[in-house]
């Protein structure tokens, strides 16, 4: 298995050390304690770092289209309230 993951992840850390830096954010999961966010909390033994995270819609026509081609395909299918970008809920 190559896992491409790694490869990136070590990149980053070996990236950013050249730089000087000492920490950077791999971010959340989806979910408050997800196995995502568990999965990136293995990689800070020493504790989180805090962080915000922007939501922005650049063209919020297209993301009404988006969300509108969702519902129309699945049967009872609604945004969920906070969820970002919306048409991905």
């Amino acid at each position: 298995m190559l896992r491409p993951n790694d490869l990136l992840r070590h990149r980053t850390v070996t990236w950013a050390a050249a730089h000087g830096l000492t920490a950077y954010v791999l971010g959340g999961g989806y979910e408050p304690n997800d196995g995502v966010y568990r999965h990136k909390r293995n990689f800070a033994p020493q504790g989180l770092l805090p962080f915000r995270v922007a939501c922005l819609v650049h063209d919020a026509a297209a993301t009404r289209e988006l969300a509108a081609r969702r519902a129309a395909t699945e049967r009872g299918w609604s945004p969920r309230p906070g969820y970002f970008p919306p048409y991905r809920s």
